[in-house]
């Protein structure tokens, strides 16, 4: 089981981030999880990154140091992205998933 966090924006679109540790965004193309999370910002940052580091030997030797960056704060970023998007902190749950999360959190406000 793993804890997430409950975002919601105004139109009542949910998202859940997990706390802690971010195996997608370690295992995953840095730019390629950027983009999919619409951290675009991030994603171009990263991606220009990757490009320069791929023509030098010490560039390569410094992918492995973004990744596990990315992996620690990754969804930190998400967080920070999903709020300068208008979501608001709703709960936290403690679920298998993602998507269990969200549904755990509906069922439990589907009475208020």
């Amino acid at each position: 089981m793993k804890q997430f966090k409950i975002y919601k924006n105004p139109q009542g679109i949910i998202e859940a981030v997990k706390v802690g540790w971010s195996w997608p965004a370690f295992l995953v193309p840095a730019p390629i999880w950027c983009f999919v999370k619409k951290l675009y910002t991030l994603g171009c940052v990263i991606l220009v990154i990757v490009i320069f580091a791929t023509a030098t030997i010490v560039g390569t030797l410094f992918m492995p140091i973004v990744w596990i960056w990315l992996g620690i704060g990754g969804n930190g970023y998400r967080e920070k992205n999903l709020i300068s998007r208008g979501y608001e902190f709703e709960d936290t749950i403690i679920a298998v998933n993602d998507e269990g999360a969200i549904a755990m959190y509906i069922k439990s406000n589907q009475n208020k």
